[in-house]
């Protein structure tokens, strides 16, 4: 009882070692708090803080009241707390610590981590578009843009300034206030598509869709991973790039540095040919390549090619560098690709489609309008390319309509054979068809059969004479009038 009531005196002292203006625990006075004190050190008033352990040593509430409570009284206990270092609660108001200002969130940890910088409502939070821009999750993640409270990736260029889009793996378009995967432009810029021709997004990834991102992969180079293979499923439409055949082993690294130049079951081999082998091989019946060279069955000359199927349907005709190609203009020309789908002209060893004088020479250009030389392709370019069609002249498809040929006036159908043969003479939506008594009178319909009436989308028969006027009526007796049409 004696060593109780001597700490209860110490606590009432008004001088030295931070003691006196405490406000006492009175059932156990030696826990000390901190207090307005007289220091022997300085010689002054001032706040002092006891760290010894204390009910009320702890997240800046350092007063114990007289009511038994733990609160906040001195902005210097709250910016010592745990509270101020990490959240910047960092002044005292009302017996706790609390966030008041910008500053107190500037001193804490939030902001130097996180960038919550800003006095929002109570907490320290994204409060100004320059939290967002110098967060962490600006540079790694393109959240950049402040919208709500929030950090988002609101615009593209948010996200192609992120890691996460610089690092090669796509995330580079902003949708739903993050960073995805969205156009194949963001695939193209990834290593992915560089090395694995993963060039086109497919449900938000990047997965290989074609022949053309496989050929131009490092994979295909190196290990002869060229061919396309799809999956084969709708549930899944994107396939892989894997060795197919023996040409892509024979233009790999693998050939060259290691004589790995043959596919089998899905990568490239070495194997020991001989000469008999080689004439006897699929190579030289399919392929030309008939002679031994080096290890490899190969082309010699051109008489081991012009026999071949490729050469009359694709014009690999010229023996090159041990392979049949097309390198002459005449190779392209009397291959039958040429007329069925304008590959008439050489490029890198193939018949190709390189201008529109290619496509002119072709059944496109004639039979569908598709007379314009676009990324290899023949493809309906431009009204002429309509207008020189047989659409054109039969059914008034003379204009060019995102991609189609199409009829977009009643005068695309009146100068049609359609309209003469069929009265399809007026544009209804994208097509010509019947739209009047006129269309019908006008055409071979009301000559031939007595259909002269136009009801319902068609030209109908609705009275004798129509029929008796009508050449199957002199022809085949087909005079009477029944349910539409003429009859005998």
């Amino acid at each position: 009882m004696l060593r109780r009531v001597t700490r209860w005196l110490l606590c009432l002292l008004p001088f030295g070692l931070g003691l006196t203006g405490c406000q006492c625990n009175w059932t156990n006075p030696w826990n000390k708090c901190t207090a307005l004190g007289f220091s022997l050190g300085s010689g002054q008033w001032g706040p002092s803080i006891n760290r010894k352990s204390s009910p009320c040593d702890r997240d800046g509430l350092c007063t114990l009241t007289v009511e038994g409570t733990c609160k906040a009284t001195s902005n210097l206990s709250c910016r010592m707390s745990s509270q101020c270092a990490n959240a910047g609660r960092c002044t005292a108001r009302h017996g706790e610590c609390v966030a008041l200002s910008d500053d107190d969130c500037k001193r804490s940890t939030a902001c130097q981590q996180q960038s919550r910088c800003s006095l929002v409502g109570k907490n320290c939070g994204y409060g100004k578009q320059e939290d967002c821009q110098s967060s962490p999750g600006c540079k790694q993640n393109g959240l950049c843009s402040l919208q709500e409270g929030k950090c988002v990736a609101l615009k593209d260029e948010d996200c192609l300034q992120a890691m996460i889009c610089t690092n090669g793996t796509g995330w580079c378009s902003a949708s739903d206030g993050t960073c995805k995967i969205v156009k194949d432009a963001d695939c193209q810029k990834t290593l992915l598509c560089k090395t694995n021709g993963m060039c086109t997004v497919v449900e938000g990834a990047c997965k290989a869709r074609t022949a053309k991102d496989c050929k131009a992969s490092s994979n295909c180079k190196q290990y002869g991973r060229c061919t396309y293979e799809s999956s084969g499923s709708l549930e899944q439409p994107a396939g892989k790039c894997v060795v197919g055949n023996n040409e892509d082993c024979e233009q790999s690294s693998l050939c060259q540095t290691e004589g790995r130049c043959d596919h089998r079951e899905g990568a490239c081999v070495k194997i020991t040919r001989t000469a008999l082998g080689c004439m006897r091989s699929e190579f030289c019946k399919k392929e030309g390549r008939c002679h031994l060279q080096k290890n490899r069955c190969v082309a010699l000359t051109n008489d081991d090619c012009l026999p071949l199927p490729l050469c009359k349907t694709e014009g690999l005709c010229t023996a090159r560098d041990g392979q049949c190609r097309a390198e002459d203009a005449n190779d392209c020309l009397n291959a039958s690709n040429c007329k069925r789908t304008g590959k008439c002209s050489p490029l890198n060893g193939v018949c190709a489609v390189v201008a529109d004088e290619d496509c002119a020479q072709s059944n496109l250009c004639g039979s569908l309008g598709k007379c314009s030389a676009v990324d290899g392709r023949c493809v309906v370019g431009k009204d002429e390319d309509c207008q020189r069609s047989q659409p054109c002249r039969l059914q008034g498809m003379c204009h060019h309509v995102g991609g189609r040929c199409l009829p977009k006036s009643d005068s695309d159908c009146l100068s049609s054979q359609y309209c003469r043969s069929q009265a399809a003479c007026s544009l209804k939506g994208e097509t010509c068809a019947p739209g009047s008594d006129t269309d019908c009178k006008s055409s071979l319909l009301c000559e031939s059969m007595g259909r002269c009436r136009y009801q319902d989308g068609a030209c109908i028969a609705t009275s004798e004479e129509d029929c008796q006027r009508s050449y199957n009526c002199q022809r085949y007796q087909q005079c009477k009038l029944e349910n539409g049409v003429c009859v005998r």
